[in-house]
This record gives structure tokens, sequence and C-alpha cells, in this order.
């Protein structure tokens, strides 16, 4: 049912570490698997095109990465699970099964959200002259609290701006600048960042270690789910499901959001997804993965 082969073929994600040493830091393959090796957990990432809701999406996503990851053979050659994990697996794995059953039964879920694009031209004028002070002309932002549009999905970008205008969201800063926007102007703007390189990033090399952990696996002692199974494992997200492309992006605003889930300071996660995950993450957690997540790269 899943063959998850360990040769390097496919696209390769890397996680670009910051040395604390002289020699040249280390830029190669993380771990034993790239995205490329976890071919089925890519497909349930990319094969959701709907706007997934509570725990349907925890166990069809997060667990579904987790049960797989954890069955593999561990690098050292020892056993993958004891009895014990071997049986809660199976019984994720069961409910992994009764809740995709549901999904793909409900035709409201199967509903694609197509997005309209807007014009980059005229979203290029209008982040020249509101936008660039934070994020930069190329969306590229350098204040590491500031996040990096550049690269990001479009859908995303624009829920995010739509709901700080109507305050569903709310920044101190961000709200303010959203609420003269048109729709229109909106779609101009999150097409062009959308269009733009992101620079990436560089990873604290021990934070790294266990963030790849967290991203990859989650923790199943706490009941963390794998963050790959909504972001992707390659940390770039889903545009239709309004999944945030994470990869490269700010350690600094990473870590941030995650505490202000945590705290339900920010609560515009569909069903409190995304503030139940971060609920059971301690404050190392979440550093972990806000560093490991700014080393991802894709080339």
């Amino acid at each position: 049912m899943c063959r998850c082969a360990r040769s390097g073929a496919g696209w390769a994600t890397r996680v670009t570490e910051a040395s604390h040493a002289s020699p040249p830091r280390d830029e190669g393959r993380i771990g034993i698997f790239t995205p490329a090796d976890l071919s089925l957990q890519r497909h349930v990432g990319n094969g959701v095109q709907f706007d997934p809701y509570g725990e349907i999406l925890i166990y069809i996503a997060g667990f579904f990465s987790t049960f797989f990851l954890e069955a593999l053979p561990s690098p050292d050659g020892g056993a993958a699970m004891n009895h014990e994990h071997w049986a809660f697996a199976m019984m994720k794995t069961w409910l992994i099964s009764v809740s995709a059953a549901a999904v793909l039964m409900s035709g409201a879920a199967m509903a694609a959200d197509g997005f309209e694009l807007g014009d980059p031209k005229a979203g290029e004028a209008k982040a020249n002259a509101i936008c660039q002070a934070c994020h930069a002309a190329d969306g590229n932002s350098i204040v590491p609290l500031w996040p990096k549009l550049a690269g990001q999905h479009p859908e995303y970008a624009y829920k995010q701006l739509m709901q700080f205008k109507n305050g569903e969201r709310y920044n101190v800063q961000m709200t303010p600048m959203a609420l003269p926007l048109t729709e229109k102007e909106m779609r101009d703007v999150v097409t062009y960042y959308s269009q733009q390189v992101q620079t990436g990033g560089v990873a604290d090399r021990e934070l790294a270690a266990l963030g790849e952990k967290i991203y990859r696996a989650g923790n199943p002692k706490s009941g963390v789910p794998a963050c790959s199974g909504c972001h992707g494992p390659a940390g770039m997200g889903q545009g239709l499901s309004k999944f945030p492309r994470l990869a490269g992006q700010h350690a600094d605003y990473i870590k941030q959001t995650l505490e202000y889930f945590r705290q339900g300071e920010r609560a515009n996660d569909p069903n409190g997804m995304m503030r139940g995950v971060t609920a059971r993450m301690t404050d190392k957690e979440i550093a972990a993965v806000a560093q490991y997540v700014q080393g991802l790269r894709n080339d």
C-alpha cells in the first residue's frame, strides 16, 4: 500500500543550517527522507482540494503522516514500534479510514474553491505604495517579525487581508492597512507577491533537529500532529485549502504566530485547528519547528 523508497529521486527539500563552528554549514539532505520519499504523504497533501475543517482534517492529515513515519524502521536499524505503539497506530489508522470515508461521501467537502487572481502589475503599484515599507517591494521582509509574502499562496494571503478588514483577525499594524483596500486591490496585491521569489532562510542546527521530528512526525505522546500533514513535507502549504507556505519563512514570525494561536490571541483558524495543535506544544517545540521551517529549501 505504501512504499517509501529511500532514494533521492524526485524533488528534494533541504534545511539550510547555521553552523556553530568554522567549517562550512551543512546544506545537505536532512534525516533519511526527502519529500519525494514520502509519496503517500505527498499524495494526501496535494490531493485535498477543499477547505478542511475540524478533527477530520487532523486525523487525515496530521495523524496519517504520523502513523507512516512511526511505522518506518528507525535509522539505526532498531524496531520501529513496540506492541503498545503498534496498537495505538492501528487505532489511529481505523479512525483515519472512518474519517476519510465521511469526507469522500460529503459533496460539500469535495467542492473546489475557485480563486480569481488579480492583476500583478496593479498589485505591484499598490504594494510599492503601501506594503513595501514592512514587507519589502519583492515580499522579502527584512524585519524577522514581519512575514515574507514572496511566494505565498494568493488564496491564503487574500483570506488574511479580508479577515483583517472584516475584523475576524486583528493586528495593530495590519488592520488599519487592510481597511481601505477593495477586494480587487487585495487580489492584485496577493497575486503580485505570490509571483515573487522568496529568499529563503538559515536554521539553527540544534533546534532544527527537534523541529524536523515535530514537523514530520508530530509528538505522539502529547498528541501533536505532524505539521507536514497540512503544510506539506516540503513546507509549501496548500493554496486551495488556504494552508500557508512555511518554507523559508522567518523563524521569529512563525514562533510568534504559534504563540498567538496558543494564547488565543489569534483565532482565525477554522474550528480552532491551530489553537488545538499549539495548546499541546511546549515552548521548545514551537521554537524548534520555527527554526526548522525557516531553513527549509526547495531546489
